[in-house]
């Protein structure tokens, strides 16, 4: 009888950790970096640490040009520079629009189960050609805002921060995106493995086509 109790409390326990609202703060621009709060308290702070190997760099006394090298190449690229340097920034942005589109549209019960505070969105298009610029605009317009209309459609988020525009006078493009989503654990938990799984499914797919095609 104490161990049945004994089980109970556990699962008791850990039922009332998981309905515990973990909120996810999210900025990127050049770098990527991400709070994680767990019922208030800041678990994960990736920005602090930032600052800090920063601060660690600026004391070390100048090395040889052949260590600043080795660093350099040690440091590890972010999904999004990662998926640019893969497939070019355009099919990068119309590739992350298209994976979001099928998660939300696969799983738009879970979504309602999150809170969207402090959104923005602002893609800036731009190439060393003008008409190319202005296509790519178009395309990118096209991937994002219908997502975009899903989101705030289905959700309590208001997506009047959402900006995409084409700059001819750049010749690099920009993107910058920040947010704040609340929910409770164990929805971070579902949400998280059926967004690896999704991933999966879709590196698996194109696998199969980019067999095909060399075939």
């Amino acid at each position: 009888m104490t161990a049945l109790f004994i089980v109970l409390g556990i699962v008791l326990i850990i039922f009332l950790l998981t309905i515990l609202p973990v909120t996810v703060d999210i900025d990127y621009s050049s770098e990527f970096f991400y709070r994680i709060k767990y019922a208030g308290i800041v678990l994960f702070d990736n920005r602090k640490r930032f600052k800090i190997k920063a601060k660690k760099r600026k004391k070390k006394k100048e090395k040889p040009k052949k260590e600043e090298l080795d660093l350099k190449g040690d440091k590890k690229e972010n999904f999004f520079k990662k998926l640019s340097n893969e497939k070019g920034f355009f099919e990068a942005v119309k590739y992350c629009a298209r994976f979001l589109g099928i998660i939300l549209k696969k799983f738009m019960w879970l979504i309602k189960r999150f809170k969207f505070k402090k959104f923005k969105l602002e893609i800036i298009v731009a190439s060393d050609d003008a008409a190319n610029t202005a296509l790519e605009y178009g395309g990118i317009c096209s991937a994002v805002y219908p997502i975009v209309s899903l989101i705030e459609s289905n959700t309590n988020l208001s997506l009047k921060s959402v900006r995409i525009s084409a700059d001819f006078d750049k010749t690099k493009p920009e993107i910058k995106a920040s947010a704040s989503v609340t929910t409770r654990l164990i929805f971070w938990i579902v949400a998280l493995v059926a967004v690896f799984n999704e991933y999966l499914k879709l590196k698996r797919k194109e696998s199969e086509n980019n067999e095909r095609k060399q075939h």
